[in-house]
């Protein structure tokens, strides 16, 4: 069993890497952020948008035509994207992880400036040179830096283009920019703000409006995505007032334009009573709805627009037990290689990912399904093992094998491995070059297996452990005179439970549940965290040892069932006068069910006075988190 999931981590590795170019470089996972900066050297061109180079790998940005796009220097020339263009992107991100360009900025920087990390700094203006084109940059933390600045580097006041000179002395200044050396950085863009203090940290709503309270220049929203705060588990108020920047699709527009079912973006800050003061609102098509299923399609009916899927993956707990029927409704988009094709392209051994909301009856009506083709991965031969010997004239490896797998075992344990010139060596994920490995180290070898059982390498892996700590956790096995024996789970590559001895002393400090103890109070099944020194690969001298008892898990919080009036209803709870005089908070989550005369309800529809029982559990503070909320006869 180790050797088997040994040998599946070492595939996994090995297959990532050599199918690289066959998957899509910019794939990403699902996320919540509704938006996301996208920083690095445009690397490719296509027709739906260019692909960026960062540092965590290429990243797909597509681009339509509201995208706007500039050159920076302050001054439009030519903002059109190419690639070695530096670019910093501001994009919307839908549930699947595709990314929309909203504004490109590009740069003309040196090829070493654009390689290095992007920093982000907030700071006072110490001092502005425009002969030099720098300026003094004090941070929060009391650190003076030199801010250079360049004919592309962007200056803006308060959303103005302006110059180097006029920057003023004690105004708070954002930079984005390259570091380019000890406390200095290349300005790629240059934020000015006439307030004393710096912007604070901006709180987020975003969701579909419910409600629109014109007089109080108020919408309530159906919040799903949160900010540094979040607002409620459900409903959000967000107020505008005459300084508030309303935009539909980049458009200026003023609140009375705003209509419930509308999706908005709203950010600024939140209040004392959670209702987000907002700065600026969007207003945007909401995002495409996250993927929930995905699996090989059994059986396709073109006269009811409907398929089964054998399912294989599902999101957010939404995945149907055996097969599961798709309804494709008239208006879904339907995919195939990200081009739009008709359902009746949909065949039966298609890979499919599929997005939209269910009814009732499990089924799935579509909205969105993208039908995928896989990249052929052909299992290659692997061995994962320790390196015994290196011939350097003829580039062989001897490895004693741990785990291999789709070939037959080796006679003697060890398998002869051939590093040709095109094969690819890896350290710890880095490239690294065959006159590198030392025999010892621990390798994942991925290759064609001769008629000799030799094999060719296509790609070695050297995994390098981090350096052993000075420590030892594990729970007790025996326990011995002057030592104790722990069982200590090894992690990859070994994944072997290794027995340690824990060399005890008249100086040896004991702990039981912080209290001092003596090694005859320890039992075995306890659980030990020595600190120390090693003696050898399998003995542990022990300055200190803490051990701790098997703790049962606490007991589940009690149930409450109230009954009384509903006194008040607040984003994201209410409050309930019980029968016996008390007064209750109960709050309210996604998974509260509330009903009136047996039929399910939304949290909005429940009004001051109305009699409730309510079924929960009770938290630490004597409030309510509510399971069930049913609306009674008075």
């Amino acid at each position: 069993m180790i050797r088997r999931i040994a040998l599946s981590l070492a595939l996994l590795l090995a297959t990532t890497f050599l199918t690289a170019d066959a998957s899509e470089p910019g794939r990403r996972r699902p996320v919540t952020n509704p938006q996301a900066t996208v920083d690095g050297v445009i690397a490719s061109m296509t027709p739906e948008g260019f692909r960026v180079q960062t540092p965590g790998g290429l990243v797909s940005v597509g681009v339509t035509t509201a995208t706007e796009i500039v050159r920076t220097a302050n001054a439009i020339a030519a903002p059109v994207p190419a690639v070695g263009d530096y670019t910093l992107t501001d994009a919307l991100v839908t549930r699947d992880g595709s990314l929309t360009a909203r504004r490109v900025a590009l740069f003309t920087v040196s090829a070493s400036v654009a390689s290095s990390d992007t920093i982000r700094i907030e700071g006072k203006v110490a001092a502005v040179s425009p002969e030099s084109s720098e300026l003094k940059l004090e941070t929060l933390r009391g650190v003076l830096l030199t801010v250079a600045t360049n004919e592309t580097t962007l200056i803006r006041r308060d959303g103005t283009a302006i110059g180097l000179r006029d920057i003023t002395i004690g105004s708070i200044a954002r930079v984005v920019g390259k570091p380019t050396g000890e406390r200095t950085l290349l300005a790629l863009e240059i934020d000015v703000h006439t307030t004393k203090q710096p912007p604070q940290q901006r709180d987020a709503v975003a969701g579909e409006v419910v409600e629109v309270r014109s007089a109080e220049r108020t919408l309530v929203v159906r919040n799903v995505v949160k900010g540094p705060r979040p607002a409620s588990d459900e409903l959000a108020i967000v107020k505008a007032d005459e300084r508030t920047e309303i935009y539909r699709r980049r458009e200026r527009i003023r609140f009375e334009e705003i209509q419930p079912g509308d999706f908005v973006f709203a950010q600024g800050e939140l209040d004392a009573v959670k209702t987000l003061l907002a700065a600026h609102i969007d207003v945007t098509d909401p995002p495409e709805p996250a993927p929930m299923v995905a699996g090989r399609v059994l059986e396709v009916s073109a006269t009811t627009r409907q398929f089964a899927v054998a399912v294989e993956r599902g999101w957010m707990g939404d995945e149907s037990p055996g097969p599961l029927t798709v309804v494709v409704s008239d208006d879904a988009k339907i995919y195939r290689d990200r081009e739009l094709v008709r359902f009746d392209a949909i065949k039966p051994g298609d890979f499919v990912h599929v997005a939209g909301k269910w009814r009732e009856d499990r089924t799935l009506v579509a909205s969105v399904v993208h039908i995928v083709t896989l990249p052929p991965v052909p299992p290659m031969p692997a061995i994962l093992g320790e390196i015994v010997e290196i011939e350097s004239a003829t580039r062989t490896l001897i490895v004693r094998v741990r785990a291999m797998g789709p070939m037959e075992n080796a006679t003697d344990g060890t398998v002869k491995v051939l590093v040709g010139e095109e094969t690819k060596i890896f350290r710890n994920g880095e490239p690294s070059r065959f006159a590198d490995l030392r025999t010892g180290e621990v390798v994942a070898v991925v290759g064609e297996l001769r008629e000799d059982r030799t094999l060719l390498a296509k790609r070695i892996d050297v995994i390098v452990p981090p350096s052993r700590p000075a420590h030892v956790m594990g729970a007790v096995a025996s326990v011995g005179e002057r030592s104790i024996d722990v069982i200590v789970p090894q992690p990859y590559p070994t994944f072997m439970e290794v027995r340690v001895t824990i060399l005890v002393s008249d100086a040896t400090e004991i702990f039981r549940n912080g209290e001092r103890a003596s090694l005859s109070e320890i039992k075995l099944g306890d659980m030990v965290a020595a600190s120390g020194e090693w003696r050898d690969e399998r003995t542990f001298f022990a300055s200190r040892i803490e051990v701790k008892s098997f703790m049962p898990p606490p007991p589940p919080p009690p149930p409450v069932n109230l009954r009384g009036t509903i006194e008040s209803v607040s984003p994201g709870g209410i409050r309930v006068a019980a029968s016996d005089g008390q007064s209750w908070a109960v709050s309210v989550s996604r998974k509260t069910i509330i009903t009136r005369d047996g039929v399910q309800v939304r949290f909005e529809s429940l009004l001051v006075g109305e009699r409730v029982e309510v079924a929960g559990v009770l938290t630490a503070d004597r409030a309510v988190t509510a399971l069930k909320i049913a609306v009674v006869a008075p």
